[in-house]
Parts: structure tokens; C-alpha cells; sequence
């Protein structure tokens, strides 16, 4: 169970150019993602005020989304949507990369901070596509520091290993953050999981398993019914995956809501520093602690 520490950070002012640049309304899009409006109503359910695409001092590149924050000032997120699943293109015995579709959007997101040296920025990830699992830990922070593998210490001179001290960890060279001999996309402060989770099957699970004297069937005749007051509707849920190569971080202030959790990086380890109170009722992420 991880405690849910409020760590303060120096502030820093964030520059703007005397200059405005052209502004290029021709790179404006006619319409919004789907992930962009689940983004806006996700800012909007949690009041928080933002600009789209608003034209910026120092660039014509547009920026999904600005937010003005009261301390660290302008924070600017783009939006990614996800739409393929890893599962194309997977090999006959059903291998399939779950971190090449959130590695290749990093890679846009790093094309689309290129003017953005000095500003505090996020990308946001969306996904209703089979098999994108944003949720996850080791694929999200495999995709940004390296592949999930594992480790043993091999003896040469005697040819065994000492299965005892095998241990996991994420093998640099493949992550999107830090590479063998550097790191980079050092402008991306962390990504962001938008999901649209359903909580219907863990709530009725939990309001069946409640003793009132009537039996489990009648119970949930009273979750599918309403009766229950169990919501069948999704609910939007934001997982900040800090990147420890980034050079600013967010303001931990943003983005804890009930659904919502934090993995952030402190003395060179990263894990879960905040979990929302409805997250943690439900047991969303109880193979994470």
C-alpha cells in the first residue's frame, strides 16, 4: 500500500519570447479526437481551465492543450490517440509488441515539442484499441526506459548461475527516455494514461459480497436493476507516469481524483506515490503494491 505524500518541488518560471511567430491556422484541425474529448471532459469534471490550441508566443507549432497553473505557470498537453493494437501484425504463435504503439507516439510527441526547450510539457495517451494496456506498469514504463527482463548472475568459470538471485528489471536500449549512453525526450515531464474505465463489474462484485440477509441473486438483480446505484456508465481515470530523464516535473497537484494515481521518480526508483480513494477501493491496482 503506498502512502500518498504531497512532495514539493522548486518552482520555475517559464520564459516567454518577445516575439510572437506566425501562427499557422491552416495546421488547426477541422475536428477533435476522440481522446481529445475525453481529455476536455476529464479537465472539465475535475474544473480546471484550459485553452485548445491556443496560438503560443515562441512557436506556429499548435499545442492540444494549455493549462495555466497558479504556481508552475503554463503546462502544455498533447494529445495522442492510439488506434492501433499491438495485436496487428503479430506473429502465428501470437507474440505481439505491447510497447511499440505508445513507443511510436512518444516519438510524435517528441516531434511535436521540438520548439519547446524550456516549457513544462505532457503527452497524454488514449486508447480504445484491443490489447493497449495503459494501465500497466511494466508496459508503460517499458516503453520508456526499456523491456521488461530479467537477470541472473552467471558464474563463467564454473558455468552455473545462482537461480535464487534472479531479479526483474527493464533492460536499457529500447526505451524512449533513456538509451544505453543517454537520455532523452528530456522535454516530456511524463506521460499521461486517459482511460475510460468501467467499474460496474468491481463495484457489484464488492455491493454482492455485503451481508444484508438476502441472498447473492437478489443482489444482483439490484446492481443490473439500479437499485443499487451502481453506475454501468465509465468513468475517466488519469495515471501520471513521471519521466525520470525529463528535466522539469509536474505539479502534483493536478490529477488526483478518486480514479486517478501517480508513479513518480524519488532517489532513483520509480513507484506508485498516490492512489485515488475510489482507485484503491476498488483494487484497480493491487498487483502494484
Amino acid at each position: 500500500m503506498c502512502d500518498c505524500p504531497e512532495n514539493r518541488w522548486p518552482h520555475h518560471s517559464i520564459p516567454i519570447a518577445s516575439e510572437k511567430p506566425r501562427y499557422n491556422r491552416s495546421l488547426m484541425r477541422a475536428e477533435k479526437t476522440t481522446g481529445e474529448l475525453a481529455f476536455e471532459q476529464y479537465l472539465n469534471d475535475r474544473g480546471i481551465a484550459f485553452e485548445y490550441e491556443p496560438p503560443l508566443s515562441f512557436t506556429a507549432r499548435l499545442i492540444d492543450y494549455v493549462v495555466d497553473h497558479p504556481v508552475n505557470g503554463k503546462i502544455y498537453f498533447e494529445v495522442k490517440d492510439i488506434e492501433r493494437s499491438p495485436f496487428e501484425g503479430a506473429g502465428s504463435f501470437g507474440a505481439f509488441d505491447p510497447y511499440e504503439p505508445i513507443r511510436a507516439h512518444i516519438e510524435e510527441g517528441k516531434d511535436k515539442f521540438k520548439d519547446f526547450s524550456d516549457q513544462l510539457c505532457a503527452l497524454v495517451l488514449f486508447s480504445q484499441a484491443i490489447g493497449v494496456q495503459l494501465m500497466e506498469p511494466h508496459v508503460m514504463l517499458g516503453a520508456m526506459y526499456g523491456n521488461l527482463g530479467f537477470t541472473i548472475p552467471f558464474d563463467p568459470a564454473s558455468g552455473t548461475s545462482d537461480a535464487s538471485r534472479i531479479e526483474s528489471k527493464f533492460l536499457v536500449g529500447e526505451g524512449k527516455m533513456i538509451r544505453r549512453k543517454r537520455y532523452q525526450n528530456t522535454r516530456i515531464a511524463a506521460l499521461i494514461s486517459l482511460v475510460s474505465y468501467n467499474t460496474f463489474t468491481k463495484e457489484a462484485l464488492r455491493y454482492i459480497s455485503t451481508d444484508d440477509g438476502r441472498s447473492p441473486e437478489a443482489r444482483w438483480e439490484d446492481a443490473f436493476s439500479g437499485e443499487a446505484g451502481i453506475s454501468q456508465e465509465p468513468t475517466l481515470c488519469c495515471t501520471v507516469w513521471e519521466n525520470g530523464a525529463a528535466k522539469r516535473r509536474l505539479p502534483q497537484d493536478l490529477f488526483r481524483g478518486p480514479m486517478d494515481a501517480w508513479w513518480t521518480c524519488d532517489d532513483d526508483q520509480q513507484g506508485p506515490s498516490f492512489i485515488g480513494e475510489r482507485r484503491f477501493a476498488l483494487g484497480i491496482d493491487k498487483r502494484t503494491r
